[in-house]
């Protein structure tokens, strides 16, 4: 099955590393990085890496980790900060814009819940590694299995919108 022309940016969301990846219209992952940020103006570097990444891949969806609860509530917001930076590039460029939790994927993707955050770091590396040919790092092969998730869920929504814009 074919997702058409369309490239999708999935996105690992974090304040201090982003990872990223997107995805080719066949849903197979072709470029991974990371976005680190550092100081006070993070959220103004964030913004300026995410604009480029953006205008190089031209991505027709843009989809993110949505931000759960932490133990430390600023954290929470620093999420939530660096979130809202991807929504208002989407909504810039005039893309769709969608949000996954992290439980979502981990189980859909990985095929089972994980008790402890290192160990589905090291399956969501082994998943993303072996379906991408390439070496990661824990931020882009969440952003690979997240991907993933959401492509697999929105088959049929983007099979539908490519043949419309053939015709």
């Amino acid at each position: 099955m074919s997702l058409g022309p369309y490239p999708i940016l999935s996105i690992d969301n974090a304040k201090i590393k982003t990872g990223w990846a997107v995805f080719n219209g066949g849903g197979k992952p072709f470029k991974t990085g990371t976005i680190k940020t550092e100081g006070d103006d993070w959220k103004h570097q964030l913004y300026r890496a995410a604009s480029v990444v953006a205008c190089i891949y031209m991505p027709k969806a843009i989809v993110i980790e949505k931000p759960h609860m932490e133990k430390n509530a600023q954290t929470l917001i620093k999420l939530v900060e660096a979130k809202e930076v991807w929504w208002h590039i989407a909504r810039h460029i005039g893309i769709q814009y969608s949000e996954v939790l992290a439980r979502t994927w981990e189980t859909a993707v990985l095929g089972r819940f994980f008790s402890s955050r290192k160990d589905i770091k090291k399956e969501s590396i082994k998943f993303a590694e072996s379906l991408s040919g390439m070496k990661l790092s824990s931020d882009e092969a969440d952003a690979i299995c997240m991907g993933v998730y959401w492509i697999d869920k929105n088959k049929l929504t983007w099979m539908v919108e490519s043949s419309k814009n053939r015709t």
